[in-house]
């Protein structure tokens, strides 16, 4: 089932879909960044929620920390100079990003019909509050966590079998990942869709995303040195994308696989 996903992703320009998402992606990432911390910075004066949020983004794109620590911090005198206008310009290209994913969607599941222009653009608004609020949640969660793992027993019994560190991140990327992939699939088609119909497939890509995440940051903390000696200053700028593309291009899969996994279903 998974290959005829990957056969259709093919046949529905998938691949082409994907290159266009990791454009928007990459240049709605730091104003959705700044946004973010922007909003964060009104809701919660937790200087650990805040550091946990920077290593999350960081930990996410490796290979340009130094420039969202910059955005984060910048973050702070954004949120009182910041209007209706410039909040407009900034969230604008995240409103083309889901567009575009909502029309990736569509397409796999064979949806002819589109949304109002209006409703379009509700929708990606709306989106974006859903991922930041998982976002929040998550990171506020990661807190929570390491508080609870400093408990001595909790610490001795669970320290034993993997790092706790390491354990909270892990479980942690694989619940964000799936919450956010669920919410696309699931309010993103235009077409009524069950969590039965979706569930399975959301879990298969987030599983592939979290393990390629991974891959992906062995290479950069690895191998990235001598990838920077080969292209030089656009080394960065290469491998972001690239991590972006790959990124849109499991999400566009996963849509094709819950297709046509509610496909097989009902026959």
């Amino acid at each position: 089932m998974y290959r005829t996903a990957i056969k259709n992703t093919l046949k529905n320009e998938g691949t082409t879909r994907a290159a266009a998402l990791a454009f928007y992606a990459f240049f709605s990432l730091f104003p959705l960044i700044l946004i973010f911390f922007s909003v964060l910075g009104f809701l919660i004066d937790s200087p650990e929620i805040k550091q946990n949020a920077q290593n999350f983004f960081a930990d996410l794109f490796p290979t340009i920390k130094p420039s969202i620590i910059k955005t984060i911090n910048y973050s702070v005198e954004l949120k009182q100079k910041l209007g209706i206008i410039g909040l407009v310009i900034l969230i604008w290209p995240a409103v083309y990003f889901f567009t575009a994913l909502e029309e990736a969607v569509n397409k796999a599941w064979k949806v002819q019909s589109e949304r109002h222009f209006i409703k379009k653009k509700l929708l990606s608004v709306v989106l974006m509050f859903i991922t930041g609020f998982i976002l929040l949640i998550s990171i506020s969660a990661t807190s929570i966590l390491m508080l609870v793992s400093k408990i001595p027993i909790i610490s001795d019994i669970l320290g034993k079998i993997v790092p706790l560190q390491d354990l909270t991140n892990i479980v942690l990327t694989f619940l964000t990942a799936f919450l956010l992939f669920l919410s696309f699939y699931k309010f993103l088609p235009n077409t009524f869709v069950t969590f039965r119909e979706i569930l399975t497939g959301t879990i298969i890509t987030t599983i592939l995303w979290v393990i390629l995440l991974y891959c992906y940051i062995l290479f950069v903390t690895s191998y990235f040195t001598d990838y920077q000696i080969l292209f030089g200053p656009v080394a960065t700028l290469i491998a972001t994308l690239g991590w972006l593309y790959i990124s849109c291009a499991i999400i566009i899969i996963g849509a094709e696989f819950c297709s046509e996994y509610a496909r097989k279903l009902y026959q």
